[in-house]
Order: structure tokens, then sequence, then C-alpha cells
């Protein structure tokens, strides 16, 4: 019976191709298929080709992103730091100006001290 089922198989995979391949001689059909084959792997070439160039342009674009968000954050904790920086310099200078009594405001200056200590 398997053997009835493989014959069946055959005659019909050859009906198909009788009929999508017209009858030619030998010779032309080594050639056509030859020609049909580069002409396939060149295709796939080029689209081999053209993937690798998108994955290139996309690592590309996503190293510059990255970089971009990098030196934005880097502006941001700058921002930050600069205020940091005049909120500590203000503390000490107030410190200086009452503990101390920096620019000589006398009595103004020993009335704000009395409500610190």
């Amino acid at each position: 019976m398997p053997l009835n089922r493989l014959q069946q198989i055959i005659a019909e995979r050859k009906a198909a191709r009788e009929q999508t391949d017209p009858p030619t001689e030998q010779g032309e059909e080594s050639t056509v298929a030859t020609r049909t084959r580069g002409e396939a792997r060149k295709e796939a070439k080029e689209e081999r080709k053209d993937e690798r160039q998108e994955k290139v342009k996309e690592r590309r674009e996503y190293r510059l992103e990255k970089l971009n968000a990098i030196k934005e954050k880097v502006y941001a904790v700058a921002a930050k730091r600069k205020w940091l920086f005049f909120i500590i310099a203000g503390a000490i200078v107030a410190y200086l100006v009452i503990f101390k009594g920096g620019f000589g405001g006398g009595d103004i200056l020993t009335k704000i001290k009395g409500f610190f200590g």
C-alpha cells in the first residue's frame, strides 16, 4: 500500500511540474535553471545588504539618541548643582552676617541673633 501512495505522490508532482514548466530541450532547461538560481542568489544578496544597512542605520540612530539623553541628563544635573551651590552660598553668607556681624548692622543684627539663640 505505501508503494502505491508513493507512486501516486510522484505522479502528482510530475503532473504539477509539467503544468508549470513548458517542455523544453535539455540544454535550455539547465541554463534557465542556473540563471534563475543566480538571480535568486543575487536578489538574496541584495536583500541581506539592505537589511545590514538598515541594522547599521538603526544602531547609529540608537547610539545618537543615547548620547543625547546622557547629554540632557548632564545638563539637568549641572543646573541642579548650580542652584544647590547658590543656596549653600546664601546660607553661609546669612550665617556670617547674622552671627559674626559681617556688615556692621548693629542693633538689627543683635535682635535677629536673639531669635536664633
